[in-house]
């Protein structure tokens, strides 16, 4: 922007004097007239509030160690068309199992203040320069990639609360309380749900866990509350019937417990009323390992591990190749539960002046009122968990006879090998596989 005017100004041009008056020469005389202002400048950059959220729904980890063993007869002594059988055992190590954790939430709100601005400036006052400022950064806060941070909750999954880029508590024993007036509480502690399934009983392939954590939690004092809605109605007639409001100061909080005189504390009945907000949640994992058998002639067989399987064999037998699957169902309860509450003590006294202090009695702990009150809220979900399938090398069996079987001997041959296996004619062997 701006500009200059004027400019380089003959006043006098250049010229002699004539010879007569001696011939004498002179420059010409000029002036820098130039004034005016010149202004550039750039600039780029973005300056706003940056927020995001994430919400996992929680995780499971299982794991099924598992060692599985195929047993089948000694090829030799099965023919082309007999039925042979491959029978499975196995044995799942102790380890199995699985552990959940609760659903976790990342927020944040951001600064970014990306900004970079240029200028450049000259001015001119009849040819005097006045000032110059050759392509001057005035500001450069390039954090693009390093927003400043306003508040961050479990940023990143590091579990803490954060504002201004500090860390304000671990979220784990984060809890917030709000206290509304003398006798009414409000706590709210995050819920952080953490079960480990315990060992599956015996001849048994289910594993279960449970957790469970009180999350929100109102607390009324029972006795001072309605106290206090007496001395309000007391007041007002009071005050209608020009009653001081100044006595009223010296009046306990409650009818039923207070102090005389300011040392001696008496509780005659607490009358303490609960309202708790419960997650509870409870985990079903049912596995079923299969095997799968299939074999070079394109045929698949399918049975549960522990089980056995007929094949017929064929003339030139075939390769079997096993695969393992593991079947398996996940069962996830989560329930939210409101669970009134009802606590009583009687019967207290202290004097701390005497140090005596007797009671309060309390009752047998607090009395929960049918949760059917308030109908719990309900999840329930079952799916599978992905285990992928696991293939083992191949093996061969061949049959007795037929093409690729060894050669039978001649009969004088088998007559003198036969002469010294007299006793063991109804020996046969079998073969395992054993699969880790």
């Amino acid at each position: 922007v701006g500009g200059y005017t004027g400019g380089v100004t003959t006043i006098i041009p250049a010229g002699c004097l004539p010879s007569w008056l001696g011939g004498e020469c002179w420059p010409a005389v000029q002036i820098d007239t130039t004034t005016g202002l010149e202004l550039s400048a750039e600039s780029d950059g973005y300056i706003g509030i940056e927020a995001g959220y994430k919400i996992e729904s929680g995780s499971i980890n299982a794991s099924y160690p598992v060692a599985v063993e195929l047993t089948y007869p000694d090829p030799s002594t099965v023919s082309p068309g007999e039925t042979f059988t491959i029978s499975s055992q196995y044995a799942v190590d102790p380890s199995a199992g699985f552990d959940t954790n609760f659903t976790e939430i990342e927020a944040y709100v951001d600064l970014v203040f990306d900004v970079y601005a240029q200028v450049d400036a000259n001015a001119y006052t009849l040819g005097v320069e006045i000032f110059n400022i050759p392509e001057e950064t005035l500001i450069n806060n390039d954090n693009m990639d390093s927003p400043t941070e306003i508040v961050g909750f479990n940023r990143d999954g590091d579990g803490q609360l954060s504002i201004g880029g500090y860390d304000i508590d671990d979220i784990g024993a984060l809890v917030s309380e709000i206290t509304s007036n003398d006798y009414m509480e409000l706590t709210y502690t995050i819920p952080d749900i953490e079960t480990t399934s315990e060992e599956s009983p015996p001849d048994s392939d289910t594993y279960t866990s449970t957790g469970e954590t009180e999350f929100v939690s109102m607390q009324v004092d029972g006795d001072t509350m309605v106290t206090q809605a007496i001395y309000e109605v007391a007041k007002i007639a009071a005050m209608a019937a020009g009653i001081p409001p100044i006595l009223w100061d010296f009046a306990p909080d409650s009818f039923l417990a207070g102090d005389i005189l300011a040392f001696i504390y008496y509780d005659l009945l607490d009358v303490d009323l609960g309202l708790d907000w419960d997650i509870m949640q409870s985990f079903l994992w049912e596995p079923e390992l299969m095997i799968k058998l299939a074999t070079s002639n394109g045929e698949e067989y399918t049975f549960a591990a522990g089980d056995s399987i007929d094949l017929e064999m064929p003339d030139s037998g075939f390769d079997i190749t096993p695969t393992f699957v593991l079947n398996n169902t996940f069962t996830n309860n989560t329930d939210l539960a409101i669970v009134p509450e009802i606590e009583l003590t009687y019967l207290g006294l202290s004097i701390p002046l005497f140090d005596l202090n007797v009671g309060p009695f309390p009752t047998d702990g607090p009395l929960e009122l049918p949760i059917d009150i308030f109908p719990p809220i309900n999840y329930n979900g079952s799916f599978a968990l992905g285990f992928d399938p696991f293939t083992m090398a191949s093996f061969s069996i061949v049959p007795s006879t037929g093409p690729g079987a060894e050669p039978v001997p001649e009969p004088a041959t088998m007559l003198l090998v036969g002469s010294g296996l007299i006793g063991l004619a109804a020996f046969r062997r079998h073969r395992k596989q054993v699969v880790n």
